[in-house]
């Protein structure tokens, strides 16, 4: 930042040394000047670019110039609502800081009761009465031991009873689909939870102990993930480190 502001500094001297050459000063005021511009600018704390370029030269002559471009360079760079370097550097300081608890943070805690189970040796009448109680369109099917089977979805329940099946009919004689849905883990990230809810239309997913013991746990809904989430969020904000403000009052 402070090259490309000695570098417009150095051309600005060349244009009025070309055009008024009587009014042409020492090239290195120039080079300050347009060093101090661009710093206010870019940081939008006028007040602080004057003070460092100031330090640098102990020159009094200096101060007057540097005062109007540092403001007027401000002013420019406000009226295009660029956020400010410090600022940028802090936003992405917090981004990180929130994926990095996010990663550390899983599932289990998330994980509520599944209300709509059947197991398999249930039956079709059992599973039509399920889903005029819950207005869902899967119902988790599960064997004696709880292992998820898969899930059993609304239309397959319509399907069936369109064909006139005896409402006895167990759930294992029905469709029901294993790999239908995604299904979470409890030591899963909040991160890696909702990625899977990216590709799933619905607000609950089932979560089972591990892939070698599918024993079902119960539910994650996608609302819980994201409330965690902006909670995470929220405090990371709060709790970020405090920086010193340099813009003067007119400024904010």
């Amino acid at each position: 930042m402070l090259m490309v502001g000695a570098s417009v500094g150095m051309l600005f001297y060349q244009i009025i040394s070309f055009v008024m050459p009587e009014l042409a000063a020492q090239p290195a005021l120039y080079i300050l000047i347009g060093m101090g511009a661009f710093l206010a600018a870019g940081t939008h704390a006028p007040l602080m670019a004057i003070l460092m370029i100031f330090e640098m030269t102990h020159r009094i002559d200096l101060v007057l110039p540097l005062m109007f471009a540092c403001v007027i360079a401000n002013v420019v760079s406000s009226l295009f609502s660029t956020p400010a370097m410090y600022g940028v550097t802090l936003s992405r300081e917090q981004a990180a800081r929130l994926r990095r608890q996010i990663s550390s943070m899983t599932l289990k805690g998330l994980v509520i009761e599944a209300r709509t189970v059947l197991r398999q040796d249930q039956t079709l009448e059992q599973a039509v009465a399920m889903f005029q109680d819950h207005p869902v369109r899967y119902i988790y099917v599960v064997d004696e031991n709880n292992h998820y089977q898969g899930v059993l979805s609304n239309q397959e329940v319509t399907r069936w009873l369109l064909s006139q099946s005896p409402m006895t009919t167990p759930i294992s004689e029905l469709m029901v689909q294993p790999h239908f849905i995604p299904v979470l883990h409890p030591d899963m990230t909040l991160g890696e939870g909702l990625e899977l809810f990216l590709t799933f239309m619905g607000e609950r997913l089932p979560v089972l102990l591990s892939k070698d013991e599918p024993i079902l746990l119960g539910v994650v809904r996608k609302s819980a993930i994201l409330e965690q989430l902006e909670e995470q969020r929220a405090l990371s904000e709060r709790h970020q480190p405090p920086h010193i403000d340099f813009r003067i009052s007119g400024d904010k």
